[in-house]
């Protein structure tokens, strides 16, 4: 079966951790870590051990080098368990302020080159 991309933007493969901190009340209650594993400015895929479910709104906490914190509001869009009994997780992102777009580019430079 031959699968083909919806997204509009392609992403670019990473591997950032980040915190998760849920929004509404649903069934994360606590913040989480976890790894992002792919990233645009429209949204990412995210890996974690625990339960994340489609339709939950979360904040994620991304960390820069120079330890600078930066929060991006999303909603989980798709969640499955995975061979590894873990999570993994569509995010796609609200509108992002300008500083948030150049975190995002700061992270994905180094993969274009």
């Amino acid at each position: 079966m031959i699968q083909f991309e919806r997204r509009q933007i392609p992403r670019t493969l990473v591997s950032i951790r980040v915190s998760i901190h849920p929004d509404n009340g649903g069934l994360l209650t606590l913040p989480i870590s976890g790894q992002l594993t792919d990233l645009n400015r429209a949204g990412a895929t995210l890996h974690a051990r625990e339960t994340l479910r489609t339709g939950n709104a979360c904040t994620l906490t991304l960390t820069a080098e120079d330890g600078a914190e930066v929060d991006l509001s999303a909603r989980i869009v798709w969640a499955r368990r995975n061979a590894d009994w873990e999570y993994d997780a569509g995010l796609k992102f609200d509108a992002l302020t300008p500083t948030q777009a150049a975190l995002i580019d700061l992270y994905l430079a180094p993969m274009a080159s």
